[in-house]
Formats: C-alpha cells, sequence, structure tokens
C-alpha cells in the first residue's frame, strides 16, 4: 500500500464508522464482508489524501510551500497527522 492509502487510514476508519451506522439501517449488514470494509475504508483515506494534497496546493499556494523548497513534492502532507479522533465540535 502507498502513503496515499495508509496515511489518514484513521480518518478513514473513522468516517466509515460513522456511515456504517448510518448504513446498517438501509442494508443487510452481513453483505459487507471485512475484505469490503477495508476496501471502501482504502478509498476514503486516499481521498482524505487527495483533499489535503489539493487544499495545501490551491488555498495555501506560495506562502505555506515556500518554506518546504527542496523537501520534496510530500514533505508537507507528511506534516499533517492522520485523525484518530473526531474533534470537539462544541466550539463550532
Amino acid at each position: 500500500m502507498s502513503e496515499r492509502d495508509t496515511h489518514f487510514a484513521g480518518f478513514a476508519d473513522l468516517l466509515y464508522a460513522e456511515m456504517d451506522t448510518i448504513a446498517q439501517n438501509l442494508y443487510n449488514p452481513n453483505f459487507i464482508t471485512p475484505g469490503m470494509q477495508r476496501e471502501i475504508a482504502t478509498i476514503i483515506a486516499r481521498r482524505a489524501y487527495d483533499l489535503v494534497r489539493h487544499a495545501i496546493d490551491s488555498v495555501a499556494g506560495g506562502i505555506y510551500t515556500q518554506s518546504y523548497v527542496g523537501m520534496g513534492e510530500d514533505a508537507d502532507i507528511a506534516d499533517v497527522p492522520d485523525m484518530t479522533q473526531w474533534p470537539d465540535s462544541s466550539h463550532e
């Protein structure tokens, strides 16, 4: 598996668990195998990685990336930690 598949695996697992709780009312939970769960979570992790890459490239532009000149294309993504729990939403 690549960095893109694994860097945000915790986020993917959190999101999958939340989606699965909702989806259990819509389908037979025995239909989804553990292998299918892992594949869905990998897709979520890839797209979280892509979203962060897009945000850094688009929103931060040169301001953020200038400090990483010479550190490689993905050095900035490596600095973003995976999520292992949802943030406290009470401050929204």
